[in-house]
């Protein structure tokens, strides 16, 4: 068999493989650019190497299939509830199937359910359809090329020249950067990264990414290791030292403090008086801090200092924002209500009022 018709009849196996209603031969041309007679050849050439193939209808409207038997032998060997939970799974993906992995895992997903029984097709899709997954945030700019090119480059080990805008500075710079790794997280791929116009290793969000063009030089990995220990210890997104982190949690947030592992290094404690203290290992950055004053009076940070510091802060700044607009709202000009309309009896003893004075300035003879 020669290597063209060797790609034509792997092609057509898994063309049929991926349709339990068979195809025709005019799909089968479509499919592989050639003739009627170059088809059945090739359908030939599949019966010779042991597919079951058979034949339903004529004419034109006739249709080659592969037997039910031997579609599920060869198909995949999964559990409706495992095939279930890829499903969630790449529903759940916020961080990088939002981006180019998408198309990847439809492609996926599609030859999965392709080789799968009438029956258990129709199972999945009756799961599929009491299932729904939130998607979180969606990010407001996002390119799938650019996610794409990154991905390429992190695995090739090539420099990349970007054009980055941060919302910091006014202006995007352009740098050139060796690509190490990318973290998917709460709706956003970033890419670690080691800048040379900084000299050292950055973060960056790949949809602040607004130009990527690949350098054509790859880079010696000789900050592999650094890249790799990046987020040991971060809460998050956010890279650096990591500290022991103390937190006290009132006995109303408790319960749902105690529904979820927050960090693999958190340490609960319970006090006598109802409330919780979290020990946690981490980096206190800004998204920690924000997790922290997402509960609000609930919470108390012990240490360190600093952050409990910088939660404090925010916190008071925040209710001066709040008592400065209740003073604006109280202080302004209240607006006269407008007078009632008299209706009913009360219009009749005004009109009746009006006849009486218009009576007693008549001029009398």
């Amino acid at each position: 068999m020669r290597n063209d018709q060797l790609v034509r009849v792997l092609r057509l196996a898994q063309a049929l493989c991926a349709r339990p209603g068979g195809l025709s031969v005019a799909e089968m041309i479509a499919l592989g650019g050639a003739g009627r007679r170059t088809v059945y050849r090739d359908l030939e050439a599949l019966e010779q190497l042991g597919f079951p193939l058979y034949a339903e209808g004529d004419g034109d409207e006739r249709r080659w299939r592969l037997t039910e038997g031997f579609r599920s032998r060869i198909g995949v060997p999964f559990a409706l509830d495992e095939l279930v939970a890829l499903h969630v799974a790449r529903k759940a993906m916020p961080g990088l199937a939002g981006g180019g992995f998408a198309p990847s895992l439809e492609r996926a997903f599609a030859k999965i359910a392709g080789c799968l029984q009438a029956e258990r097709a129709a199972a999945l899709e009756r799961r599929q359809s009491r299932l729904t997954v939130a998607p979180g945030p969606v990010r407001s700019r996002r390119s799938d090329a650019v996610l794409a090119a990154v991905e390429a480059a992190v695995d090739s080990g090539e420099s990349l020249s970007i054009v980055y805008k941060s919302p910091r500075r006014k202006k995007a710079t352009r740098r050139l950067v060796d690509p190490y790794r990318l973290h998917g997280v709460g709706g956003a791929a970033y890419l670690v990264a080691f800048c040379r116009l900084r000299r050292a290793m950055r973060v960056f969000l790949v949809d602040r990414i607004r130009l990527v063009v690949p350098s054509g030089k790859r880079f010696d990995r000789q900050h592999q290791a650094e890249a790799s220990r990046w987020y040991d210890g971060s809460f998050a997104t956010f890279s650096g030292p990591a500290e022991v982190v103390s937190l006290l949690f009132e006995p109303e947030a408790v319960p749902y403090l105690l529904e979820r592992t927050w960090h693999t290094s958190q340490r609960l404690e319970a006090d006598e008086d109802g409330r919780v203290r979290m020990r946690i290992k981490v980096h206190p950055g800004p998204d920690l801090e924000a997790w922290v004053r997402s509960w609000g009076r609930l919470v108390l940070v012990l240490e360190p200092s600093t952050l409990r510091r910088r939660v404090a802060n925010d916190l008071l700044a925040a209710a001066a924002q709040y008592n400065r607009k209740r003073t604006a709202l109280q202080t302004t000009t209240p607006v006269p209500r407008p007078q009632r309309l008299r209706t009913g009896r009360a219009d009749k003893r005004a009109e009746s009022k009006r006849q009486r004075l218009r009576s007693s300035k008549r001029p009398r003879d």
